[in-house]
């Protein structure tokens, strides 16, 4: 039983032993030092040839673990075995094909090898760790193909090339990187094709070209190539069906091949600014959106270059753009508008909105180029116009108070124009609403002072203001008005030592309208609108109302401003006034005691002026628009014809209103 039982322990430790074998070898001379072929690891030292790799992948199918970190050289040697039709083989290479289908999980290659030849480890699919020899320059076509056991792989800074489909299909790899200081020039067609778990990509910054379909089909979701500064050449079908969503480009890029991201989910890019042309479906299906402003460099927009990107909004074209090649923006049903800066009309392909609804959609091109582009085929079926301010629905180039009129004509169902519809939609959002109302007020309430004359004799008007410090005044903006009005904004600019206290309020006659205001520092802007353009009652009287208090800081001669004013009529015409100011006196006891108790009068009849004062002096009249001037006046009835308009007439500090019709 004792020998039986020690017989069976040599047996296994025998058997064992032959599983596993290292091997001092001459070059050439492999196949006659392995006698047991069914061996899966090997360790080599010593030196090799392209008939030992051979050997190997010829006879030793159960290999899975191949040590020849130790090989001192791969030498070169002219074989009479016909491997792929070849009987010279390089030094320092490992030959085409010689592991492919092989179950190596592990190899550790010879540190001298420069070149890794095509198909070499191809099909080895329970391939998970290489130890990549420092000296490697190249890694020939489908080296590693379908090596489906590879996680991470990250190249010594001396590969310079990598072939065709390299590291095609290898479904479980994550991470492709090289190392620090990388040499890295050349990236093979469909290198990392159909690569779906690949989610970490880094190509150093030596990198030339990427060939064609050299990410097709892969998991990698976002690319920043801008460290690559000598990129120059993407190739056709790059990125296409991957899952590409971010990619950035270095400017350096000049070719960005046909369907380079076809169908991918692409959503955001940043393109290079040396980029000619859009070439052929090169976004087709993607699902970017929001805004497209294309690089001032590309001529050439290709065939189906754009085609069924349904989601994108917005789409600037250079001024360099001279043509669009067959259905380059066919099946673009997002589009809500198409910008060309192009001086000159680019020729077309055909049906190149073909799907597009032209009609509904604005193309904003330069005032010069306006009746060109209306009269040019297909670039006529779009709502061709120049460039409007955001918010100007009314077209007149300012956004104010009219606009929202407009708006509310929409909404109430009113007839407009297809453009004044457009314009409209301020948000946005393909529907015109009360939030679009809410985006032009949002405008307004932030912007700035407008450049604008006087067209118009209507005004506001405000009384002198007495306060005294700690006091808290109600002020009346009065509207004097001709024609009728339903909408109106201004500015209430008040002086230091004045302040705004509480809201601004409506009055009788402004009680069926909308009142915003939004105070910043010393300027508070006003807007006053009815939701269904309800006129402003009467001709005359206070539209608002604010309380003001005084403290130590106002100046005995100070002015509150009305500025800015616009009034809207139901045309939605903007009809600017001019600004209009109240003295403001800063009073004290002592004034209070000695102020006049005399009570001027001024009045108008007809034609004619009149002014009743017990006192002789100057009487100021500011005409509406603007133009002041001085007018003698004698104690008694004075009198003096005007043309009609409305006047400010200012005597002994006091400030009077009056229609002469």
């Amino acid at each position: 039983m004792k020998q039986r039982l020690i017989l069976t322990i040599v047996t296994v430790w025998m058997g064992l032993s032959v599983y596993a074998l290292t091997v001092s070898n001459v070059a050439g001379g492999l196949s006659s030092q392995v006698q047991d072929m069914s061996i899966t690891t090997l360790t080599i030292t010593g030196t090799m040839n392209a008939d030992d790799f051979y050997f190997i992948g010829d006879s030793l199918r159960n290999i899975a673990s191949l040590d020849l970190s130790q090989v001192e050289e791969v030498v070169s040697c002219v074989t009479s075995n016909d491997h792929y039709r070849r009987s010279h083989y390089p030094k320092n290479t490992i030959p085409m094909g010689c592991f492919a289908d092989l179950p190596l999980s592990n190899v550790s290659m010879p540190l001298g090898v420069s070149v890794i030849e095509a198909a070499t480890f191809a099909g080895c699919r329970q391939l998970t760790t290489i130890a990549w020899p420092a000296a490697l320059d190249s890694i020939g076509d489908y080296a590693f193909t379908s090596c489906e056991g590879l996680v991470s792989v990250e190249l010594p800074a001396q590969v310079k090339w990598v072939g065709s489909g390299a590291f095609a299909r290898c479904s479980a790899l994550k991470q492709f990187v090289v190392a620090d200081g990388s040499q890295l020039q050349y990236l093979g067609a469909a290198a990392l094709m159909d690569c779906p778990q690949l989610a970490s990509i880094s190509l150093g910054t030596q990198l030339e070209t990427m060939d064609d379909a050299v990410l097709a089909g892969s998991g990698i979701e976002s690319l920043d190539l801008t460290k690559s500064a000598a990129l120059t050449t993407i190739g056709d079908w790059a990125f296409a069906n991957s899952s590409l969503t971010q990619v950035a480009m270095p400017t350096s890029v000049t070719m960005l091949g046909e369907g380079a991201f076809l169908y991918s989910p692409l959503c955001g890019v940043l393109w290079p600014n040396g980029l000619g042309q859009l070439n052929n479906y090169l976004l087709a299906g993607t699902t970017l959106s929001g805004s497209l402003d294309l690089p001032a460099s590309i001529t050439t927009i290709g065939r189906y270059a754009l085609y069924n990107v349904d989601q994108l909004a917005n789409v600037k074209l250079g001024a360099a753009v001279n043509y669009m090649g067959d259905y380059a923006m066919a099946g673009m049903i997002g589009l809500q508008q198409l910008t060309s800066l192009a001086m000159d009309v680019p020729s077309l392909g055909a049906e190149v909105w073909a799907g597009v609804n032209q009609s509904a959609i604005p193309l904003i091109v330069e005032d010069e180029a306006l009746e060109d582009y209306k009269a040019a085929e297909q670039w006529k079926e779009f709502l061709v116009r120049t460039a409007w301010v955001e918010g100007d629905v009314n077209g007149d180039g300012i956004v104010s108070i009219a606009d929202i009129n407009a708006i509310i004509d929409i909404i109430l169902g009113r007839s407009v124009s297809e453009e004044v519809r457009v314009r409209a939609d301020v948000n946005g959002d393909g529907v015109v609403t009360i939030a679009d109302i809410n985006a032009v007020i949002n405008i307004l309430l932030v912007g700035g002072d407008y450049a604008i004359e006087v067209n118009c004799d209507e005004t506001l008007a405000l009384d002198d203001l007495s306060i005294s410090v700690g006091e808290e005044r109600t002020v009346e903006i009065e509207l004097l008005n001709q024609h009728t009005y339903s909408a109106m904004q201004c500015d209430i600019v008040l002086p230091q030592g004045l302040t705004l206290v509480g809201d601004v309020t409506l009055t009788a006659r402004s009680a069926q309208h909308e009142r915003v205001w939004r105070e910043r520092e010393h300027n508070t802007r006003v807007l006053l609108y009815s939701m269904t353009k309800q006129a402003l009652v009467g001709h005359s009287g206070a539209v608002l109302t604010f309380t003001v208090r005084a403290d130590a800081a106002l100046s005995p001669n100070s002015q509150i401003t009305l500025d800015n004013i616009m009034l809207a009529d139901d045309d939605n015409i903007n009809w600017h006034c001019a600004s209009v100011s109240a003295q403001v006196t800063n009073r004290t006891a002592v004034e209070d005691m000695t102020s006049s108790t005399s009570v001027d009068k001024v009045w108008a009849s007809g034609h004619m002026l009149y002014i009743e004062t017990q006192s002789e002096g100057e009487a100021q009249i500011v005409m509406m628009n603007g133009v002041q001037r001085t007018m003698p006046v004698s104690a008694g009835l004075n009198q003096q014809a005007m043309d009609a308009g409305i006047y400010v007439v200012r005597l002994n500090n006091v400030s009077h209103k009056v229609i002469i019709r």
